[in-house]
């Protein structure tokens, strides 16, 4: 599960093997109707599975085209990832770990992330905030002890009113990506230079 929650793995299913008896004993379904099903089913799966093995190296070739679930709809897209998160919720804390500190932050990241979701899909941005990120989630200090530093900033939204607190998620989801990808282009030419 922690490492499920690191990102360490991807959540596509097209490159598992699993027993069948393994996902009927413990009764690992994909939700009906749902795109992102895979992201709910991987999480299901590290609960439940006990050892893995990893194959490194390429095993599965995506192609994704126009007509690609993936791409089209993006309103259908958010509506189902803003159901596989509450699913996810629901199902760590049937499981008795949805207070782990790990969770915490993999869904206030994974809330936050909803903003720029909404923003993209062309839907109210501010009321996915208000009702989706900051109802009943409030800041709490282990989430933001164990993040790393950039999402530590993000979090600080958490402690700001609702409307100061979106405006202010909204620039630090900008500027934080802009800000790392400046400091790496700047040691690129302070290495060019020094090699020169």
């Amino acid at each position: 599960l922690g490492s499920y929650l690191r990102s360490d793995w991807q959540t596509l299913v097209g490159n598992r093997f699993v027993r069948r008896r393994f996902l009927v004993d413990h009764d690992l379904y994909f939700a009906e109707g749902l795109v992102h099903e895979d992201d709910l089913w991987t999480l299901m799966l590290a609960c439940r599975a006990e050892s893995m093995g990893v194959v490194k190296g390429p095993t599965y070739l995506y192609r994704v085209h126009g007509d690609s679930t993936m791409t089209a709809n993006p309103v259908r897209r958010f509506g189902a990832w803003l159901q596989i998160l509450g699913k996810m919720e629901d199902f760590l804390g049937r499981e008795g770990l949805g207070s782990r500190p790990d969770v915490l932050r993999f869904f206030a990241v994974r809330r936050a992330e909803l903003v720029e979701r909404a923003r993209q899909a062309g839907l109210n941005a501010y009321a996915v905030y208000r009702n989706d990120v900051r109802a009943r989630r409030p800041f709490r200090w282990s989430t933001f002890r164990g993040m790393g530093g950039g999402w530590k900033i993000r979090y600080l939204h958490s402690l700001l009113p609702v409307p100061a607190g979106y405006v202010y998620l909204a620039v630090a989801m900008w500027a934080i990506p802009w800000l790392g990808a400046a400091r790496r282009q700047r040691r690129r030419n302070e290495a060019g230079s020094a090699a020169g």
